[in-house]
C-alpha cells in the first residue's frame, strides 16, 4: 500500500510540473507571437502607406530670399490618397507645407522658415523616406 501511495503522490507531482512546463511553454510562444506580429503590422503599415507617394526636389530650383525657402517639386502618386504634406526639417526644426497634390507632376513650394545649409524633406508621416538637401550646392540627393 505504501509503495502505491509513493507511485500515486510521484504520478500527481510530475502531472503537475508537466502542466506547469506547458503552460511556460504556451506563455512564451503566446508573447513572441503577438510581439512578432504587432511589429510586424506597425512596419508593414508604415511602409505600405508611404510607398504611394514619390517626390524628388528638381535640382537648381532651391533659392532663399527674406525668410523664404523656394523649391520645386516632382510628384508621383501611385495611392488613392492624392494629397498629404511635406516636412521640411531645417536648423532641428520641422516644418510642414501645404498640401501637396501629387496628381500634379511639378508643384513650387514655398516655405517660411531660418536660413537653411542643408535640410531635409520627407512626406508627412514618412519619415524614413526623405531626401536631403543642400542649399549651398542647390541640390538634394
Amino acid at each position: 500500500m505504501a509503495e502505491r501511495s509513493k507511485a500515486v503522490t510521484l504520478f500527481i507531482f510530475l502531472f503537475f510540473i508537466f502542466i506547469m512546463l506547458g503552460a511556460i511553454i504556451f506563455i512564451f510562444t503566446y508573447s513572441t507571437y503577438r510581439n512578432t506580429s504587432n511589429y510586424s503590422t506597425s512596419t508593414t503599415k508604415n511602409s505600405v502607406d508611404c510607398t504611394g507617394y514619390s517626390f524628388r526636389v528638381v535640382g537648381g530650383t532651391l533659392s532663399y530670399e527674406n525668410t523664404t525657402l523656394s523649391l520645386d517639386v516632382d510628384t508621383t502618386l501611385a495611392t488613392e490618397r492624392q494629397k498629404n504634406s511635406l516636412v521640411f526639417v531645417v536648423n532641428g526644426k520641422e516644418t510642414e507645407s501645404r498640401p501637396v497634390d501629387f496628381t500634379v507632376r511639378t508643384q513650387k513650394l514655398k516655405i517660411d522658415v531660418e536660413k537653411p545649409g542643408a535640410f531635409d524633406v520627407y512626406v508627412k508621416g514618412c519619415p524614413d523616406i526623405k531626401r536631403k538637401c543642400d542649399l549651398a550646392a542647390n541640390q538634394c540627393t
